[in-house]
């Protein structure tokens, strides 16, 4: 499982395996949950959403796939 970041584009992609589930929760510095989403990898074994509308700031990232998490921690300046 890998996880990208665009910074020029905004899009965090996830890959994994094309049958696995994914779900993602990102917080912000405050520890508040900013976004989450979980859905099926598609075809190609990824996932990819846009993060455009955070402000701002460092970021951390919990993966979960299978039942395993990987944290990530990122940073957002425009």
């Amino acid at each position: 499982m890998e996880v990208f970041l665009d910074y020029y584009s905004g899009l965090i992609t996830i890959v994994g395996n094309k049958d696995d589930e994914v779900s993602y929760i990102i917080y912000n510095e405050d520890g508040d949950i900013e976004t989450s989403d979980s859905c099926n990898f598609n075809d190609d074994g990824e996932y990819s959403t846009s993060l455009s509308p955070l402000p701002d700031g460092t970021y951390t990232i919990v993966v979960f796939v299978n039942e395993n998490e990987y944290f990530g921690t990122f940073e957002i300046e425009q």
